[in-house]
């Protein structure tokens, strides 16, 4: 037993013999673990597609602005993405996340205008996770457009996030107005457009109206920026400075607009908008009024058609509405109603005239007996002075003369 017990001992002994070291092992183990490098931490939609397991393929089309369609460059680009973080957590996008319900959904492109397509890596970043802890990149220039993706891909988080900066981005800065006007207007964004009007409309409605947000707005941003104007200002409206400038960015905002509907024309044009009229503007609405409205009586004048009867007949005397082209073009009712009233204010401008010439003359005569009383009475002292000095002269001849004794 003894004899059989010593030879298992030699056995292993000869075994370990030959084996390598624990630490020879151990030290192989170390060298074949793979560098710091070599290890992807975080799984990435840019890395290669075959190396991260990429499973769906996002194809955006991003669409430039041009005239026509086209003019209208078209760029492909390709993201290699994974549908569980896309439809998984609380950044997903619900849009993929129904999408990728179904049993295999081919990938379709999507087309996007080019502002928001150009915004696609950082709104995948964001559901990603990636950069660390600012993956939003928030900023006036980026987030009319991730607004827009949250919107498209429905991603609910980066809409909420998006919203709530360029809410309080509009109201600390309101400089900024115009950037987020030109991306609301060519991503079609109503919210944003909505904010710009409340927090620049009276902004809007002085002389100092830009000419970009002239040359963007439509008919109906502008009736925004009327209708927010009127309700802010608790029902008074604007002067009569105001109001005729209004009148006039009215008339050029409705005649670039090719396919406004009577409806808008009417909303835009009334008269708790536009109390008073530019006579230059009453033409050119008068003019589209003809045009656009169909459901005016031939025989009555409607109320923008009374505002700018007032409008061009009080610039009467500088012949605003003379022109031959635009009297042809008129109907008789209008010009019936321009001859009247327009006499009946030259009238009235004479009598005005004739009652300030009496009042001039009446204020005139009242001077003049005024100054010839006046007069008299410097006459009268005058001759009373004249007869006390006289009086004065014949004592002292006669005191020299011994007629009369001085006074002791």
């Amino acid at each position: 037993m003894n004899t059989m017990r010593l030879l298992h001992l030699v056995s292993s002994f000869l075994l370990l013999a030959a084996s390598p070291s624990i630490s020879a092992a151990v030290q192989i183990i170390e060298d074949e673990a793979p560098s710091e490098d070599e290890t992807v931490t975080q799984l990435d939609w840019r890395l290669d597609p075959k190396l991260s397991y990429s499973d769906y393929a996002l194809e955006i089309i991003s669409v430039s602005e041009g005239a026509n369609a086209g003019a209208r460059k078209k760029r492909r680009t390709l993201y290699n993405v994974h549908k569980n973080i896309l439809s998984v957590g609380v950044k997903k996008s619900d849009y993929f996340a129904k999408l990728f319900q179904q049993k295999s959904p081919e990938p379709t492109p999507i087309e996007l205008p080019k502002l928001a397509a150009d915004r696609v890596p950082i709104m995948l970043d964001y559901i990603y996770g990636l950069n660390g802890g600012d993956p939003l990149q928030l900023t006036t220039e980026t987030a009319s457009a991730l607004y827009y993706l949250g919107e498209v891909f429905q991603v609910r988080k980066l809409v909420w996030e998006a919203r709530n900066f360029w809410q309080k981005n509009l109201l600390e800065n309101s400089a900024n107005y115009l950037i987020y006007y030109e991306h609301a207007k060519l991503l079609g964004l109503e919210p944003i457009l909505q904010a710009v009007a409340r927090v620049r409309a009276f902004q809007l409605l002085q002389r100092q109206t830009p000419e970009k947000i002239m040359q963007m707005a439509n008919p109906e941003f502008w009736l925004q920026v009327l209708q927010i104007t009127l309700t802010e200002s608790d029902g008074i409206f604007m002067s009569n400075a105001v109001s005729l400038h209004a009148s006039t960015l009215t008339a050029r905002i409705c005649s670039r607009s090719r396919d406004m509907d009577e409806q808008l024309f009417l909303q835009i044009t009334d008269a708790k908008y536009l109390p008073r009229l530019d006579p230059q503007a009453a033409r050119t609405l008068l003019e589209l009024e003809e045009i656009i409205v169909k459901s005016k009586k031939p025989d009555k004048l409607t109320s923008l058609q009374d505002r700018c009867m007032d409008a061009l007949t009080d610039a009467w005397q500088a012949g605003t509405w003379t022109s031959e082209a635009f009297l042809k073009t008129r109907s008789p009712l209008l010009l019936r109603e321009l001859l009247t009233r327009s006499l009946a204010k030259a009238r009235l401008a004479l009598v005005q005239q004739e009652k300030q010439t009496t009042e001039a003359l009446t204020a005139g005569r009242r001077q003049q007996i005024i100054m010839e009383k006046e007069l008299r009475i410097a006459k009268d002292v005058q001759s009373d002075l004249e007869r006390q000095l006289s009086e004065s002269k014949r004592v002292q001849r006669k005191l020299a003369a011994g007629v009369i004794a001085p006074d002791l």
